[in-house]
């Protein structure tokens, strides 16, 4: 019998296989404390190119730094928090952290790294706040504590001044080169002064007292804040008053130490002193 010998044909089936997950969100763990807004657009979820290092390759910690506010900035309602943050492949978020709190009260996890602090229910007083940024292989950077005034239902008083030494100053001569600011209390039991300058270009630092007090002037009056004396800039004075006097006037006095050795010069400088 002859057999007949009919052609095989074997059928390809092309298989597509799904695409495997992004390491983003392998890795995504959402922190209840960021803020709703903290994503600003649909792409800040999508992997950047290079999100995660090769293996074997050691991933290098975030840099981050506080742009604003500087140090012992007043918040009587709100501050915004401006920081600079970067790494190697991503920054997967930016936190914030005021006092001794260990949770973030705010964060964000897509640039612009902007954060706000509200001091509305903080404990009002003199505390400090830092940013800690975290890349995507979970490495974490914390700025330095910065010092910064919460007085929220308080009031701010700003003034702008400057401290003029003649020429021919002679401390024997009795002549006032210092400086005074004034302002009504109205039933404030708490003060914190800062002094800050910037010492123009071509002079030798300045260094300066500030104190606290009530009354027209030092003299006629009395002091709530002990003076202190910096070169450097700002200077702060805190003071809690028990006095009958929270309702009479004010001031912070801001004296050049070393007048003598700036003869002829100007210095321009600013107060703000946060009450509540």
């Amino acid at each position: 019998m002859k057999l007949l010998r009919l052609p095989v044909f074997v059928l390809c089936a092309l298989v597509v296989l799904p695409a495997c997950g992004s390491s983003e969100d392998e890795n995504k763990n959402p922190d209840s404390t960021l803020d709703a807004s903290t994503v600003t657009d649909a792409s800040s979820e999508l992997p950047d190119a290079g999100d995660e290092p090769d293996a074997g390759v050691v991933d290098e910690p975030p840099t981050v730094k506080v742009l604003e506010p500087g140090p012992y900035a007043g918040v009587v309602s709100q501050v915004e928090i401006k920081v600079e943050a970067s790494d190697d492949h991503r920054v997967a978020k930016v936190e914030l952290f005021v006092g001794d709190n260990p949770e973030p009260v705010r964060g964000r996890t897509a640039g612009p790294w902007e954060l706000t602090l509200d001091a509305t229910g903080m404990a009002p007083g003199v505390t400090s706040f830092f940013v800690r940024a975290t890349d995507t292989a979970g490495n974490a950077t914390d700025t330095e504590p910065m010092p910064i005034i919460l007085a929220a239902g308080g009031r701010e008083v700003k003034n702008a001044g400057s401290l003029a030494i003649p020429a021919n100053y002679d401390p024997a001569s009795g002549l006032d080169v210092d400086s005074k600011h004034h302002w009504t209390g109205q039933g404030e039991t708490h003060i914190a002064a800062v002094l800050e300058w910037q010492v123009p270009d071509g002079q030798e630092p300045w260094e300066l007292e500030l104190s606290v007090g009530w009354g027209e002037c030092p003299h006629a009056g009395g002091t709530i804040g002990n003076a202190e004396t910096s070169t450097s800039s700002p200077l702060t004075v805190f003071a809690e008053e028990s006095g009958p006097y929270s309702t009479t006037m004010r001031f912070v006095h801001v004296r050049p130490s070393d007048a003598t050795f700036h003869r002829g010069e100007t210095l321009p400088y600013e107060t703000r002193v946060y009450v509540w």
